[in-house]
């Protein structure tokens, strides 16, 4: 199990720090009536 743990952090991490440097560039930008940044940071404020 331990080699299936030690998989999954490595994808984890990329995707973690991929998804960072994404709303540290783009963080504010407006999709519609959402910023990218409420889309990650689980919806907060998201009406309808």
């Amino acid at each position: 199990m331990g080699i299936l743990k030690d998989r999954f952090r490595e994808k984890a991490t990329a995707s973690a720090a991929e998804i960072k440097n994404l709303l540290k560039d783009h963080g504010s930008k407006v999709i519609g009536e959402v910023q990218l940044s409420q889309v990650y940071q689980g919806m907060r404020g998201i009406t309808g």
